[in-house]
Order: structure tokens, then sequence, then C-alpha cells
């Protein structure tokens, strides 16, 4: 096979939101491009105009309600069949089903008899099946092989997927996600801080993410009241996706109040140049107190690697799959306040070390997760697939 085309089904990417799998779709794509794979990508839009010749929108007679669960909404209900129709009329070697929910899809796939191969992306760990109670119903339909092909970006998924609900291993395929190593840099900490007005001479902490307990969101503030103990001056700076943020600033009013954390804080909203917020800062903090299922691995955490800012995280999960501890990130155990305070102080206060942690994070993104390493494997799975 000379060249490879892929029909790739998605939502949102004209319109991309700012959720983790729909950044992980756009990328998974991107990557596939880079590696000269033909893409065609049938997209589930509000609009139903594209100026890309590769790119077919697909507008359902619903509005969009903006839900999204394991059972497909209305609004992708009554996309899944014009968008496999779609895909099966531009007859391409594959489908890949990416972000969209797949039982409906996939279910139409089979009704209108579509002759290529199809793969299921599923973006989870192998918890979801254990803690979401639809993805009981999930587990029966991979049973009884509804789902062809599964296309996983962690380990775990594949070994359970295999052990315990019993695929045939030639049909799940592990592909890690992208990233852009020469977007997502060490950048000029200087200038950035500079630009977003934080203070130059000031230790700087970044979290990137949502207001969430899961992320250790406010167990971050309470251990922050112990950092600033150790270190005063520390800034811990919040560049938070939610544009309206009432949840955020809910929650630092109450920890301003509680904890007299004073004027240390500052918050950024969503910022297209999230690579900058990674790079102002001295040490990245994602401290997980439960595996973050949703995008396994958090995409957030491969971004900070490729910065070469050093990251302090737990190793739940899937995250102790693309790291170790004291190597290329520094692990603290979760809901462990004296652990988490005294690896950020370290951090902080050993810049040194924490520079080569940070430097070797970059080399273990570069080696594993960069677009060119992530567009040979899918190219390998794509032709193992056909063959």
């Amino acid at each position: 096979m000379s060249g490879i085309r892929v029909c790739y089904v998605a939502k949102e990417t004209i319109n991309n939101a700012l959720e983790g799998h729909n950044i992980a779709s756009i990328r998974i794509m991107q990557a596939a491009v880079k590696a000269g794979i033909s893409a065609e990508i049938v997209s589930l839009e509000n609009t139903s105009s594209c100026s890309r010749r590769n790119l077919h929108p697909i507008k359902s007679i619903l509005s969009k309600d903006g839900k999204t669960s394991v059972f497909p909404s209305m609004w992708e209900t009554f996309s899944s069949f014009p968008a496999m129709l779609t895909a099966k009329n531009l007859n391409c070697d594959i489908i890949h089903l990416l972000n969209v929910t797949k039982e409906m899809f996939l279910l139409t796939n089979k009704l209108i008899r579509t002759s290529s191969p199809c793969v299921t992306h599923l973006y989870h760990s192998d918890l979801a099946f254990s803690t979401q109670p639809t993805f009981k119903i999930r587990s029966l339909l991979i049973r009884l092989g509804i789902f062809n092909h599964i296309l996983s970006s962690n380990q775990r998924l594949v070994h359970y997927l295999i052990r315990e609900l019993k695929v045939d291993r030639s049909k799940v395929h592990f592909v890690p996600y992208p990233v852009d190593v020469n977007r997502f840099r060490p950048l000029n900490r200087q200038k950035l801080r500079e630009k977003y007005h934080v203070p130059t001479s000031a230790p700087v902490i970044a979290y990137v993410g949502a207001a969430d307990s899961d992320r250790g969101f406010f167990f971050l503030l309470k251990a922050f009241k112990e950092i600033l103990h150790e270190i005063p001056e520390t800034i811990l700076y919040i560049c938070h996706p939610d544009r309206k943020m009432k949840s955020l600033y809910d929650a630092l009013s109450c920890a301003r109040l509680n904890q007299r954390l004073g004027n240390n804080i500052m918050i950024h909203g969503p910022n297209p140049a999230i690579e900058e917020t990674y790079s102002l800062a001295d040490v990245i903090v994602l401290p997980f107190q439960k595996p973050y299922w949703i995008t396994a691995p958090p995409l957030v955490l491969i971004e900070a690697m490729a910065s070469a800012t050093p990251i302090v995280t737990t190793p739940l999960d899937v995250t102790k799959e693309i790291g170790t501890n004291m190597i290329d990130m520094i692990f603290t155990s979760p809901n462990d306040l004296n652990s988490f305070t005294n690896a950020v102080v370290y951090a902080l206060g050993s810049q040194d070390e924490a520079r080569k942690i940070g430097f070797r994070a970059r080399e273990n993104a570069t080696k594993n997760f960069s677009m060119e390493v992530v567009g040979r494997k899918l190219k390998e799975t794509y032709r193992e697939i056909c063959n």
C-alpha cells in the first residue's frame, strides 16, 4: 500500500472547544498528516460550510445541547447517519472515530455496511469501566464485537480490554497522544513575565486546568498556604479554561478569606498561547487527587513535559506510564500536604537539579510524544489494520 487515506469522524474541528478530548483529536489528525497520511475529516459542526477541501462539516437538524456522555446526545444521534454516509462515500482505507460518542456511529456504520475497517479511539483509562455505570453497557457492546478496532493512548486500557473484556489482541492498538514539541518548548521566561505582568524576581508555580477537586485544585490552595510559610514571595499563577470563571472566583474568594492568601495569586483565563504559561513558571504543579480518566493521560502533563519546566504531580493511574520520579518529574502522594509542599519548595530551592529534571522531561516528550513519533506510530497501526 503506497499511501493511506483515513477518514476521521470528529466534532468541533472547525470551531474547536477547549476540552482535552477535542484538542487531542485535532492533534492526532495533525500528527497523521505530518506522517504523510491523506486525511479526510467529517466533522459535526454548527456550520454547514468550510473552505478546507478535506473537511466535510455535518450540520445536524438539531442544535447542539452541549452535553456529553457515553451515550450520544440527540445532536450526535441525528448527525451520525449523514456523517457515516459521508465517510462511506469518501471511500477511504480506514474510518477513525475520534471525539464523537461511539455507539451510535458504530451501529450506523454496520447499518450502511461500510467496507472500510473502523477504528474507535477511546480517550479514557480503564478506571471508567469500574467507576462509571454507563460504561457497563459499553463493556457489553465491546464483548459483543460492535467495536471493531480499538485505539487507546494509554497502556492500562489496552491491558484491561485484553484481560478483562477478552478483546482479540490484534484488535487493540496503542498510540500515545502527540504534542508539538516545536510549539511547546522552553521560551524566554523574563520576557514572558513582563508580558503577563508577573513579578520577574518572584518564584512562580503555575497550575493549568479547571477548578476541580479531582485535579487537586482545592488541595493546591491548602498547600499554597504552607508554601508561603517557607517562601513568602511565591506567586501561584492559575490558567483556567472557563471564560466566565465563576467557579474559580468563588473558590478563590473563599480561600483568600479563610487562608489569607493575600495577593500572591494571579489568574489568567483561557490562553491560546498556553505554551507561554508553562514557560513563565519555575515549577508546574498538577496535584491530581484521583486518576483523571476523561483524557488519559492528561494533555496538560505532556505539554508541561515538552516545555522543560519541572513538574510536581502525583503518580496516579496513567501518570505512572509516562514519567519517573526524580528523573523527569517529581511525584508526591495524593492528599499528602507535607509531601507536596516539600516537593514544591525543593524544586524552587534546588533550581539546578529541578532544571535537569525539566530538561529530561522534554527529552522524554520529544522521544515518545512528538508529532513525528506519534505520526509514524499511527501510520504503522493503520498499515497493520489494513493488512
